[in-house]
């Protein structure tokens, strides 16, 4: 099996920073079943009066069958003769997607070195050729996976056997994707994809799959027209998994306004996060609490700057185990299993408490039970709570006047809102001020209400 990914253009080599390869080096790595060795096929250099330059960095994945299906945990040693002729160790599916997370984790996850950060998140001109891949539906399933992302797709078949011409053309396929996109966009969207094609995997699932379809998928997966079925044949058609998957998929959208933004104005969550850290950091907080932490994006924002503790708080077992994913290599970020609704001694003694878009989340009959246990019983010196403008609804074409999330159950005015934080303010000695953050209507307000409650 074989991966090559190129890019053109002043610059190539840094292709090599983002992958974190030598473009001077050949690197081999062991695998689980077989190795994987990389190299650079070419990186010109610019020369005298030549400014361009292209790179290519190449990855073969070499396969042990009898490796493969030796028995692991099991006293069963035995041989088959299907151990031995078997096509399934020869095809780009699972096992080229599990070379690529070893070998080019640091891209798939978007780390770079800090001066070539700007450039993890440019829009690259890319050129990926996999060969080869087993698609029993042929170029037609390509195009409908790989062009709705913005890939001109080329495939060509590949006979069973040269030495046997007359067996003809098989299921594989030397594949071609060109187009322009950020590097770990497009090796998650291989990760994912390649076992898509498939149809199988090397390995047994668990829920950890379908939070892996959901992290991975994440800003592109969502509103693919093929969406259902990607997510049905990457977790095998388990219906559990395929749920638990969509359902973190349409956690993590925020819809789109009226009248497309500009892309250079950034998301409605990162402007939300920003805020929220900068409030913090001003207020001179050490320890911080994330309560409803889901699955860590706030913690790993916060993570970013000097706090001396770290904690993180959820009722969702399922969203811990993805914010520990997350956060896990920062030693000052515990997460605790708690509900928000019930007094735990384990959240007092905090210099500050988020409620990041968590408050709508709960049934109204119950906020009195959040206030005391949160304001009254925890009573950190600063408490942020942040929650959807209602009247801002109107703006989201595909809203049409709903709720923004199917999970919400309610969603305030900016009067309503106030009036519920000027009484928990009153009721458990805080004083409370209020923003708005993201672009305002002149009539309608921000799409998000922030209350600032000071101890």
């Amino acid at each position: 099996m074989l991966l090559s990914v190129t890019t053109k253009g002043v610059g190539a080599r840094d292709l090599g920073f983002l992958l974190a390869k030598h473009p001077d080096r050949v690197a081999a790595f062991d695998l689980a079943q077989g190795k994987a060795t990389v190299f650079w096929r070419e990186a010109a250099m610019p020369t005298q009066g030549h400014t361009h330059t292209q790179a290519t960095c190449c990855m073969v994945v070499e396969i042990d069958p009898i490796d493969l299906a030796r028995p692991r945990h099991s006293e069963d040693k035995t041989r088959h003769l299907e151990d031995y002729v078997n096509d399934r160790p020869y095809v780009a599916g699972s096992l080229m997607s599990t070379a690529i997370a070893q070998v080019f984790g640091s891209a798939l996850n978007g780390k770079a070195p800090p001066e070539y950060t700007a450039l993890a998140s440019t829009l690259l001109p890319l050129v990926l050729t996999i060969s080869a891949i087993r698609c029993q539906r042929g170029p037609e399933m390509l195009e409908k996976l790989f062009a709705p992302l913005g890939w001109q797709v080329s495939a060509e078949s590949q006979d069973l056997d040269l030495a046997f011409p007359s067996w003809g053309p098989g299921y594989y396929y030397t594949v071609t994707l060109t187009g322009a996109a950020r590097l770990q966009d497009a090796l998650r969207q291989l990760y994912v994809l390649l076992p898509v094609l498939d149809g199988g995997k090397h390995y047994a699932l668990s829920d950890a799959e379908a939070d892996k379809l959901a992290r991975l998928g994440a800003g592109w997966l969502e509103a693919h027209p093929e969406r259902d079925y990607i997510a049905a044949r990457f977790l095998r058609h388990r219906k559990g998994l395929i749920e638990q998957a969509l359902s973190a998929l349409q956690e993590s959208v925020e819809p789109d306004p009226l009248g497309a933004e500009e892309p250079a104005k950034q998301p409605l969550g990162r402007l939300r996060y920003e805020t929220i850290v900068t409030t913090v950091k001003d207020s001179g907080a050490k320890s911080v609490l994330d309560l409803g932490c889901g699955e860590g994006k706030l913690l790993f924002e916060l993570a970013k700057h000097p706090f001396e503790r770290l904690v993180g708080a959820d009722a969702s077992l399922f969203q811990l185990r993805r914010a520990r994913w997350l956060t896990k290599r920062d030693k000052r970020i515990q997460l605790l299993q708690s509900c928000l609704t019930y007094q735990d001694s384990r959240l007092r003694d905090y210099d500050a408490a988020i409620l990041c878009e968590v408050i709508e989340h709960i049934n109204p009959e119950r906020l009195p039970a959040l206030e005391a246990s949160i304001f009254g019983f925890a009573h950190p010196k600063l408490v942020i709570v942040t929650t959807p403008n209602r009247e801002y609804n109107v703006l989201y074409e595909k809203l049409d006047g709903k709720l923004r999330h199917k999970d919400h159950r309610f969603e305030w005015t900016r009067s309503e809102f106030e009036s519920w934080a000027k009484s928990v303010a009153n009721k458990h000695d805080y004083e409370v001020t209020f923003q708005g953050i993201g672009e305002a209507d002149a009539t309608r307000g921000a799409p998000t209400q922030m209350a600032v409650f000071h101890a």
